[in-house]
């Protein structure tokens, strides 16, 4: 997953609250007290990227509670 999302040019890139790690495309970072609902949108954001450039659907290795 981190090199499909680093080939998106991802890698590093920062979304408000959340940033997506500098050394490894597949961690998240809360750069600014991100709420769920932030990191979830960003989540979103690159699986569906991830998906419109390379078919591949990524799935969390975590269950999310809300």
């Amino acid at each position: 997953a981190g090199r499909l999302i680093e080939s998106l040019g991802l890698k590093g890139q920062g979304f408000d609250s959340v940033c997506i790690s500098h050394q490894h495309a597949n961690f998240f970072e809360n750069v600014s007290n991100a709420s769920f609902l932030e990191l979830k949108h960003v989540i979103d954001e690159v699986q569906k990227a991830v998906w419109l450039h390379h078919q591949v659907q990524l799935e969390l290795e975590v269950k999310l509670v809300t």
